[in-house]
């Protein structure tokens, strides 16, 4: 159980995030809160790097969140680990402490680790059902297909999980999707637990941004981030073309970009 993990690795983009959405300054949420002004901007600037579950789920009660929406359980050694720290600092959610050292540009690949057990345990090839008919689910192992073969791959997948954050669509992905900004064009993260890949058996979040150009998926994927309702989307991919202004499609957490996205062809939810 989560109460029982002592201390908490903080992703301060995230947090600022949320604390933003709600129209909470620091000093109104530190009241809410029951804690000083100072830890707070201590935890959003990275300074203080990790805390207490106790301060942890003060927060998320306060903001309507769950703690691991912008905290993870830190290990011993986790948070005195710079690349790690590095990580966290860059609104990255690190599962494990990182072995390498923190990359100088914002990380747009999957952890290859992931998609390494994910084939070791013959779950890389999971499949769903999406109104009536089998669709291959997007794990970490089918992502980094995506990622190498963007350019080439026709097939549609399915993306399922909850809605964390959705976001307006942004004027340069508009263009590229010819989709009508104000008119519930939007970019969402979809997150999924996937459980096995750690010998701990802890899930491993998967978080994935998928383009809605329909107002009607838009506005569906809206209501279900509200409302918490888990979401299934068929999605193909859409790829920049090289004759085309160097721009590319805003991945969540906020920096990473893709010259390729996930858009969404249908929504359902359940």
């Amino acid at each position: 159980m989560d109460e029982h993990v002592r201390s908490w690795a903080i992703n301060r983009l995230a947090l600022t995030r949320l604390r933003e959405a709600k129209n909470l300054t620091i000093e109104a949420l530190a009241k809410l809160a029951t804690m000083s002004e100072r830890q707070l901007r201590r935890l959003e600037s990275g300074e203080t790097p990790t805390a207490y579950y106790r301060t942890v789920a003060d927060l998320a009660a306060k903001l309507g969140c769950e703690p691991r929406d912008f905290a993870y359980p830190a290990e011993r050694g986790r948070a005195g680990d710079p690349a790690y720290a590095a990580a966290v600092a860059r609104g990255l959610n690190p599962p494990t402490p990182l072995k390498m050292q923190a990359p100088n540009i914002p990380y747009t690949a999957p952890d290859p680790k992931f998609a390494q057990r994910e084939v070791a345990i013959g779950v890389h090839e999971s499949t769903t059902e999406f109104r009536g008919s089998s669709y291959p689910l997007v794990g970490f192992h089918r992502l980094m297909q995506c990622e190498l073969g963007y350019a080439t791959i026709r097939t549609p997948f399915a993306i399922v999980g909850w809605v964390r954050d959705v976001l307006p669509m942004p004027d340069d992905a508009a263009a590229l999707l010819h989709a009508e900004p104000g008119h519930n064009a939007v970019y969402a993260l979809i997150r999924r637990e996937i459980d096995g890949l750690v010998p701990k058996g802890v899930p491993i979040l998967l978080e994935l941004t998928v383009y809605a150009t329909s107002a009607e998926h838009g506005a569906l994927l809206s209501h279900c981030c509200t409302h918490r309702i888990p979401v299934k989307t068929l999605v193909k991919i859409t790829a920049r073309r090289r004759s085309e202004a160097p721009r590319g499609f805003p991945w969540f957490p906020a920096g990473a970009i893709r010259p390729w996205a996930f858009v969404a062809d249908d929504v359902i939810t359940g």
